[in-house]
Formats: structure tokens, C-alpha cells, sequence
């Protein structure tokens, strides 16, 4: 996994389990994303799938729906 797919630009905070925390679920959000793409055979990047949720977020459609 590359580190410049996980977009921690800043920490929230400054213990160390802060910064783990964050890590952690900047991990878990990237497997979760190759989870989508490979569940629903999206043919382009997890950059292009970050853009597809962030515009489809508060909406009311179905992302795996959206994607299929």
C-alpha cells in the first residue's frame, strides 16, 4: 500500500494513539474502497472511486447500485 493512497495530510492529534487511530482508519477506508471496486468490477482507480463517494455522499442512491 502506498502512503500517498491514505491522504493524511495533517494529524488531528498528537499522542501516539491519536496518530494511530487515524492511520488506522485511513487504512481501513482504503481496503474498504478495493472491497467496492473489486465487489463491483469498477474498471477505474480508487482515486476515481473517491471522487464517485465523495459526490454521492449525501445523496440517496446506492453507491454499489450507482457503480454496477
Amino acid at each position: 500500500m502506498d502512503q500517498q493512497h491514505l491522504k493524511i495530510k495533517t494529524f488531528l492529534g498528537t499522542s501516539k494513539n491519536a496518530v494511530l487511530t487515524q492511520i488506522w482508519v485511513a487504512m481501513i477506508y482504503y481496503l474498504l474502497l478495493a472491497w467496492i471496486k473489486f465487489q463491483t468490477k469498477f474498471k477505474g482507480t480508487l482515486l476515481d472511486l473517491t471522487w464517485i463517494i465523495k459526490e454521492m455522499l449525501l445523496r440517496n442512491i446506492s453507491i454499489i447500485n450507482l457503480l454496477n
